[in-house]
């Protein structure tokens, strides 16, 4: 069943951004992060058509795995912890496990040497200041470790990283992966060689050459969004389109939509779009926000609905059917995620994040 508002992904701009970061980044192997189902676009969508680009592919959960080995055969690794009865399924669709306490390793003990099959491979994560997940201490992480290779039947060690939590400071960055060095000194104590280091997400990984290690963890930079030094050439890589579904003459003190929270001043020409916070349009942006109509900027008027949201076309030359760019670009506008985060005091990974792509027809353009 069609919907009036069209989420459109481009992937072209997608391959065009991972290889214009390849070459910033010399050549280093990428992870492609594509956590919350591709940042919102739908990892069907796209993965198929970057696969030859990518090295491997990191999601959030257990969940996010299953369904993205539907698109891909390379090696995924699952950032958060795994639930126990899923690690015999991890091992045998080579799903690489983060692990960052000994008690995990514990566990899996337990419960995969009574079904050992494939090893399990392992990415230690290393706590240097972030205080989310990862090893704060050395000696439980030199326990572990020695545990691990105790049991190396069931495990093998495929990775260590760790997670730079401020990355437009270089000091803070320099700090962290000083303490990341002490760890990696203690596997090369133990005996651990040939795995993937990798410490750097998009903004560390393009501006800090020195702390780029094996590979880095591509994940905002790849949808078109940068904010480090480095000057890149990215691209948008989604859009969000709709229709004018009502046009409403309203005269002078006429107020628009919930809670009289707009009031016109003069007489006005008012449209109503099918799009809403159910669908992404956070409400905060109803006051500050724009879209684009007929290469003319039109202001959202009063508060956004659930399924709906009223803007100002008094000089748009607006009729029923007209599109509605509510993201993406017309000859003279450009309206991005970038410029709703900064309007409604959020980050560009929770615009992307938010659309509901399920309300919306998807166009892939290719």
């Amino acid at each position: 069943m069609k919907s009036f508002s069209d989420y459109i992904i481009d992937i072209k701009a997608i391959r065009h951004n991972i290889l214009q970061i390849e070459k910033a980044v010399n050549d280093t192997k990428i992870c492609a992060v594509v956590k919350a189902d591709g940042y919102g676009l739908g990892t069907k969508n796209f993965v198929p058509s970057i696969d030859d680009l990518v090295f491997c592919y990191a999601v959030a959960c257990f969940k996010e795995a299953v369904e993205l080995r539907k698109s891909t055969q390379k090696d995924i690794l699952i950032l958060n912890t795994i639930p126990k009865e899923n690690l015999v399924f991890c091992a045998e669709n080579n799903f690489e496990i983060s692990v960052f306490s000994k008690s995990q390793i514990l566990q899996m003990i337990k419960v995969f040497s009574k079904k050992s099959g494939k090893k399990l491979k392992l990415h230690l994560a290393v706590n240097t200041g972030m205080n989310r997940i990862g090893f704060a201490d050395e000696q439980e992480f030199f326990e572990t470790v020695k545990l691990i290779i105790m049991h190396k039947d069931l495990f093998e060690i495929a990775g260590i990283f760790t997670h730079i939590y401020n990355a437009i400071c270089k000091k803070d960055t320099e700090l962290q992966i000083k303490i990341f060095k002490r760890y990696i000194n203690i596997l090369k104590k133990l005996g651990v060689e040939n795995i993937i280091v990798h410490s750097s997400a998009t903004t560390a990984g393009i501006d800090y050459a020195n702390f780029r290690f094996d590979m880095i963890r591509l994940g905002i930079g790849m949808y078109g969004f940068f904010d480090g030094k480095t000057k890149l050439n990215l691209k948008q890589t989604i859009s969000l389109e709709s229709k004018i579904i009502k046009l409403t003459e309203i005269k002078q003190g006429d107020r628009v939509g919930y809670g009289k929270n707009f009031v016109a001043k003069h007489n006005m020409t008012i449209a109503t779009i099918p799009l809403g916070y159910a669908d992404g349009i956070f409400r905060c942006y109803a006051k500050k926000g724009f879209v684009i109509i007929n290469n003319c900027l039109c202001k959202i008027v009063g508060n956004i609905c659930m399924d709906m949201f009223m803007c100002d076309v008094t000089k748009a030359n607006a009729r029923i059917n007209d599109k509605v760019i509510v993201i993406g670009k017309s000859k003279s506008h450009k309206i991005d995620c970038h410029d709703i985060a900064k309007k409604c005091n959020t980050i560009c990974y929770e615009v992307l994040t938010n659309i509901k792509k399920n309300r919306l027809n998807i166009k892939i353009l290719s």
